[in-house]
């Protein structure tokens, strides 16, 4: 994949996954920002090294890599979908107390 204007470092690190940002959130429960975290190193690691060895990464037993991530990303979204977004509580300075 070449794209011009941009060097080699920035295509690549387009490619990686994004490392799941709900574990320190705490929108999602810790147990799956950990299935999340473990699948996105493995898709670090796993397909430059599937692509060294001139696999295909979707294709396959390759493809068996991307399951940790499917079950991520489904159940993260199911999770969000259901439970919500936890926001933080912000304080109110601008409130008037009026006593009669």
């Amino acid at each position: 994949m070449i794209m011009s204007g941009g060097s080699w470092a920035e295509i690549e690190a387009t490619s990686l996954p994004v490392v799941p940002v709900p574990l320190k959130a705490r929108s999602i429960p810790i147990p799956l920002s950990i299935v999340g975290l473990v699948a996105s190193l493995t898709l670090i690691v796993g397909v430059p090294l599937q692509t060294a060895a001139g696999r295909n990464t979707v294709d396959g037993v390759s493809a068996i890599i991307w399951i940790p991530m499917f079950i991520f990303e489904v159940s993260a979204g199911l999770w969000l979908l259901i439970k919500g977004a936890r926001t933080p509580e912000i304080e109110r300075t601008d409130q008037v107390v009026v006593s009669a």
